[in-house]
């Protein structure tokens, strides 16, 4: 139960960080060649906390 709720939970958030950085234009930056996906998402999600804050 917990193991599923939690598979559906980190690909809600997958879904999410990819949205987010197609939407902004930021994916171009973040997918490089030969990268694991979840150094992919690392970076996708610092690239875009990196963002955020500059704009605040």
């Amino acid at each position: 139960m917990n193991s599923e709720l939690l598979k559906d939970t980190r690909e809600h958030l997958n879904l999410s960080i990819a949205s987010v950085a197609l939407q902004t234009g930021l994916s171009k930056r973040v997918i490089t060649r030969n990268e694991q996906p979840n150094q992919v998402q690392d970076k996708a999600v610092m690239i875009i906390l990196t963002e955020y804050y500059k704009r605040v």
